[in-house]
């Protein structure tokens, strides 16, 4: 079954060639990559992070401001329940032209879009709030790898 739902997860119905990152992604995994997935979500501890990217460019001849329209209320509704279900803080990487639209997204979806010490606070309490915190990152490779680095520390 997981691996019928790998599958239907790597088709490009889009054509927009992302279609070949899935052999990378499953190399040297014997588990379909979404039962890797589900057993992380099922070890997420209180106050723990977890990584969200959304938001791709895909009219930039129109505009810089349009992103791609499923991907983040789809990141939304799984930060919602990431905050909800795990009491976990997801972190949502966009891009800076569309972060006021994600921010937007998120606080539709119940979350509150705070900062590290903010969530830390949150997610500790008896009674936690529902939080999400947002970060942009820089599309220059060198600077993106250096800010990946330092948010997973």
């Amino acid at each position: 079954m997981f691996e019928v739902i790998d599958k239907i997860f790597s088709l490009d119905l889009g054509d927009r060639g992302v279609g070949h990152l899935y052999e990378p992604a499953r190399a040297g995994n014997r588990d379909a990559l979404c039962l890797i997935a589900a057993r992380l979500f099922m070890d997420l501890k209180a106050g723990e992070h977890v990584f969200l990217l959304t938001g791709s460019l895909t009219r930039n001849w129109v505009s810089k401001r349009i992103a791609e329209t499923d991907g983040p209320i789809g990141t939304a509704v799984l930060a919602r329940t990431l905050s909800y279900g795990f009491n976990a803080v997801p972190i949502v990487l966009i891009d800076e032209l569309i972060q006021d639209k994600m921010v937007a997204m998120l606080q539709m979806a119940g979350l509150s879009v705070v900062d590290e010490e903010e969530a830390k606070a949150a997610t500790s309490h008896i009674r936690p709030t529902r939080v999400a915190m947002v970060r942009t990152c820089s599309t220059v490779d060198a600077v993106a790898r250096d800010e990946c680095r330092s948010l997973v520390a």
